[in-house]
């Protein structure tokens, strides 16, 4: 199903296209909320799409009537600027997929969305025929410039930032799928082979998509995106940044570090020498949440 809105005029065939995730629980919701926040106060020309598992709780909150819902109004703002598609990752009701541990479907059935995008912009004829960008729902858009400059980005695949490395070079065995620009008829001409490459490899990879990703395209196989369009908050405050990625502990997170129940696992990230990046981004993304912007 696709909701319908009018863009009236646009300049560009580019679309930006963020895909709710699996965990369908309302500390995402709010993620997703301020991500498009951000990416309806500064993008007016690219288009912009969220796509949405049917089974997740977004996904029922668009067909609620519940008005004293806070978070129906939150969802009606993303309605009324995002147009809403809702489609189910295409290997889900694949044999192969279900018979999948019922934790790995919740997961995957989101985490695998963005593969099908190629999919999505021929299935409803988006006008998406020169390249699209993919963002995670868990990022903050933060230079007035970042449409200008994506307009201008060009490439015969697709582009990806580094994974962890602050560098502006790529890594030699990794990329972040946190943030893709990528060139929509090549990936066209490849999704079928990549589809089937996923589930003859039992969708056993690395960071799900992400090592998808990298084992079937190659990690030397794709455009460097400058990290400012991945920019990672425990690389250090970024007045440049086009676009903040909360890469491994997201804003609940760091209130988690403040109260010393962070869990070890993020530890490498959130520390005493990181403390107050995150401060810094998360006090935007409150900024972003708590108010009508």
């Amino acid at each position: 199903m696709c909701i319908t809105v009018n863009y009236g005029h646009k300049n560009s065939n580019i679309c930006w296209f963020l895909c709710y995730n699996q965990n369908a629980n309302d500390i995402y919701q709010e993620y997703a909320h301020v991500t498009m926040k951000m990416i309806n106060k500064y993008i007016s020309k690219i288009k912009k799409y969220l796509i949405i598992d049917p089974s997740s709780s977004l996904s029922q909150l668009f067909k609620t009537n519940k008005k004293s819902s806070e978070l129906l109004n939150k969802t009606t703002m993303m309605k009324n600027n995002f147009k809403i598609i809702e489609h189910t990752f295409s290997l889900s009701k694949k044999d192969s997929f279900l018979k999948k541990d019922k934790n790995f479907q919740k997961i995957g059935r989101g985490a695998f969305l963005r593969v099908d995008i190629p999919y999505i912009i021929d299935k409803y004829q988006l006008d998406c025929r020169k390249n699209y960008i993919y963002t995670d729902s868990d990022v903050l858009v933060l230079n007035k410039d970042i449409e200008q400059k994506l307009m201008q980005l060009k490439t015969e695949k697709f582009m990806a930032s580094s994974e962890s490395t602050r560098t502006n070079i790529k890594e030699h065995n990794h990329f972040n799928t946190g943030v893709l620009f990528a060139n929509t008829t090549y990936m066209q001409k490849t999704y079928k082979d990549f589809l089937k490459f996923i589930e003859t490899h039992d969708y056993n990879f690395d960071a799900l998509d992400q090592g998808a990703f990298i084992t079937f395209y190659g990690y030397d196989n794709h455009d460097f995106l400058d990290n400012s369009f991945n920019w990672k908050p425990y690389w250090g405050i970024n007045q440049n940044a086009n676009i903040v990625h909360f890469h491994g502990p997201k804003p609940r997170e760091y209130y988690d570090y403040i109260n010393g129940k962070l869990p070890d696992v993020f530890y490498v990230f959130l520390n005493k020498k990181t403390e107050s990046f995150y401060q810094y981004y998360v006090s935007i993304y409150e900024k972003y949440n708590n108010n009508n912007i």
